[in-house]
Formats: C-alpha cells, sequence, structure tokens
C-alpha cells in the first residue's frame, strides 16, 4: 500500500475517492490544446444586479404641467397668456373710441372739451360719473382747480379798485388791478390748449394743477 492512501476501519482500503496521482482532471482540456472562446455570460433574470430598465420615451406622468414634458400638455401649443392685472395707479389713460360719459351720454372726449367751454357739465362730470371714467374725470378736476385759480386771481385783483374807492386820495392803486390780472392770460391758454387736447382724447396736464387733477382723478 502506497503511502497516501485513504483507509477505512479496520486497515479497508477506501478506493471510491482515490484518484492517483498524475491523472487528468476529466473536466480539464486536454495538455497542449487552445482555449476556446469564453462560455457567454449568463443572463440574471430578476435578480440582483440587473440593470435599470431605460426610461420610456414621451411625456411622463406626474411632470409639471407647465414644462414641455409635462402630462397632457398638447405638443406644438404655446403657452396661455395671461392678461396683466388692471392697473391701480399711474397716469390717466387716454380716451378709448366708444366710451360716453353718464351725463348727456357724449363721447368722453367731446364730452370734457365741452365741459371746458361751457364749464356747467364740469360739476355734473364730479358728482355723476363712475371713477372708471377717469379721462373725464381728471378733467373735471382740472377745469375746477382752474376755475379756483382764476377766481383767486380776479379776487387779488380787485383789492386795489375797492382801496380806491374807499379813499378818494389813493386812486392811483386801481392801475395795479390790470397788472394782477396777468396771470390770467397764460392761465387761459393752457385752458385753451387742454381743451383742445380734450377733444383729441388726450389727457394733457396743465402745469401744477394738472398734476393734482391726476392724483385726485385716480384715486
Amino acid at each position: 500500500m502506497s503511502q497516501g492512501t485513504p483507509k477505512g476501519k479496520g486497515g479497508t482500503v477506501l478506493l471510491s475517492n482515490f484518484t492517483p496521482p498524475g491523472t487528468p482532471n476529466p473536466g480539464a482540456p486536454p495538455p497542449g490544446a487552445s482555449p476556446g472562446p469564453p462560455a457567454p455570460p449568463v443572463p440574471d433574470v430578476g435578480g440582483w444586479g440587473t440593470p435599470p430598465a431605460a426610461p420610456p420615451a414621451g411625456p411622463v406622468y406626474g411632470s409639471p404641467p407647465n414644462t414641455p414634458e409635462g402630462y397632457g400638455s398638447p405638443s406644438g401649443m404655446a403657452p396661455p397668456r395671461i392678461a396683466p392685472p388692471a392697473a391701480t395707479g399711474g397716469s390717466v389713460p387716454d380716451h378709448v373710441q366708444g366710451q360716453k360719459t353718464k351725463v348727456l351720454g357724449l363721447e368722453q372726449n367731446l364730452g370734457a372739451a365741452l365741459g371746458y367751454f361751457f364749464g356747467l357739465p364740469m360739476p355734473l362730470y364730479l358728482w355723476q360719473e363712475p371713477k372708471e371714467h377717469r379721462f373725464v374725470r381728471f378733467h373735471a378736476f382740472q377745469w375746477l382747480f382752474s376755475a379756483i385759480l382764476c377766481m383767486i386771481n380776479v379776487v387779488v385783483a380787485m383789492i386795489p379798485v375797492i382801496i380806491a374807492h374807499v379813499d378818494s386820495k389813493l386812486t392811483e392803486v386801481a392801475y395795479a388791478a390790470p397788472v394782477l390780472t396777468l396771470p390770467l392770460i397764460p392761465l387761459g391758454i393752457c385752458v385753451l390748449i387742454a381743451m383742445f387736447k380734450a377733444f383729441q382724447g388726450k389727457a394733457w396736464k396743465i402745469p401744477v394743477i394738472g398734476g393734482i387733477a391726476e392724483k385726485m382723478a385716480m384715486k
């Protein structure tokens, strides 16, 4: 018995699992043979390490609707336009064709121009016209402030005349009255320009009082 031979109980030699030294492995290639191509990898179906599937083409459910990839967004259509909020301040808008006054039912540009010429419709505009008719209300306020300035100027110009009537020695003071009425000339020219601009549908502002009238009309 050679050394290294496995033994069983009682010295019995076990030959079932014994392989003599130098015996070739049945699964190994014969000596000198070239190795063949590697075996293809076995796919791991559903097991650990399976690569994730590619994402499906097209819109993804749950994406923001405003993005091009959003679910249900129609392709090739521009997003809906949102109208800007209504202005609550700023300058007085010009006249829009078709807008009429509540008083007399005239076009707002014609009603404002006639108000400058006759004067009487302007207080009615301030009393009856809604706040949305800012064009008419602006010209009404501007006419009102112009009339107040005109009356103040007339009162100031009458002071020298009153003094000359009270004291006969101061009759020369009455000559100052025409000088004091000179501011009425540029004021009258500005009113005529405002009337012409109102007929054209423009919210033209008289210096100083036009800004005040604009703030009052925008309230």
